[in-house]
């Protein structure tokens, strides 16, 4: 499943796919139900591969596919000072979700009483709150449990002795580089190489936010921009970037500005867009860094910068189509 084929952003919850935001919300299904387990922030490539087995088990159970995640991430509770970056946060994650077609999706509130349960504890609440589960797909480092206690082998030997239910552990996806992981992403995102993190993600890196108002300068000489503050402050190093912004599901093309007074704002100027953006929540598609961040003498010298900025993101987005 190429989710890089996933041109047009689709709203959470518009489609077929359940959501519920505690264990103790489960719906009666009736049927079989298979779960994959984890933080999936990303739903990278890794993550791609355990939901795809898991719509492959439901599917041969009769069953339904759902996944389990956790909000916030784990380590923004438990080590709050090292909590990673989200790559793709609340909503967006959910949409993510829903495009790969699964049933539903439990959204577990991570609290400090989640996170005391011992693995054991955690086990029975599961198993009792979906009484129809047959089948649990994990990553190879999937934990669970208090101080992390619990892991895939000790979830596959709870559920053997539970009978009736398989645990399947599933094995990291690689590239010539090592294993996929999020913190790769975040890396390749903060270094502006989107190339990489295209091939991580399995599709372009996106941010969504609130369009704000702002200082007006761009308007001032020519050049209107978007003010955007992202839901996630994971964002690319200071500089000009070719970028795809989605308006009311409409793509448009547009040069982004990310400065270094205010790191977690993006400024996009849209081309050839006439309209009023103010209050709309727009989707950022990151294509190619196009230079970094300098400052300049004059607005003559700014002005003339910015032109020629957008020609080269003219081409630039010509060229990737």
């Amino acid at each position: 499943m190429d989710l890089r084929r996933i041109k047009e952003p689709r709203i959470p919850g518009a489609g077929n796919m359940k959501v519920c935001r505690e264990i103790e919300m489960f719906p009666e299904i009736g049927k079989p139900v298979v779960l994959a387990i984890g933080s999936f922030d990303g739903i990278h490539l890794g993550h791609q591969a355990i939901i795809r087995s898991t719509l492959v088990k439901a599917s041969a159970l009769g069953g339904e596919a759902w996944l389990m995640t956790f909000h916030p991430h784990p380590r923004a509770v438990l080590k709050p000072d090292e909590a990673p970056l989200l790559i793709s946060p609340g909503a967006q994650q959910l949409q993510l979700l829903e495009s790969m077609q699964l049933d539903g999706v439990i959204q577990v509130p991570f609290t400090q009483e989640l996170a005391s349960l011992s693995p054991e504890a955690f086990w029975e609440r599961l198993i009792l709150h979906i009484p129809d589960l047959r089948a649990i797909f994990v990553g190879r480092n999937f934990r669970f449990g208090a101080h992390a206690a619990g892991d895939g082998r000790l979830l596959a030997e709870l559920a053997e002795n539970h009978g009736r239910l398989e645990v399947m552990i599933t094995e990291d996806v690689v590239d010539q580089a090592g294993v996929i992981s999020s913190s790769r992403i975040r890396a390749a995102v903060q270094d502006g190489d989107f190339s990489l993190v295209g091939k991580l993600l399995g599709r372009d890196f996106v941010v969504r936010g609130e369009v704000i108002d702002g200082r007006k300068h761009g308007r001032q000489i020519g050049f209107p921009t978007a003010n955007v503050r992202p839901e996630s402050r994971l964002l690319p190093p200071p500089g000009i970037y070719a970028l795809r912004v989605y308006v009311d599901h409409q793509a448009h093309p547009a040069a982004g500005y990310i400065g270094a007074n205010d790191r977690f704002l993006v400024e996009a100027h849209l081309l050839d867009f006439k309209g009023d953006l103010y209050g709309k929540v727009l989707e950022i598609t990151f294509v190619r860094h196009v230079r970094d961040h300098e400052d300049f003498e004059s607005q003559d010298a700014l002005t003339e910068q910015i032109a020629s900025d957008v020609r080269k993101v003219r081409e630039i987005l010509q060229q990737s189509g």
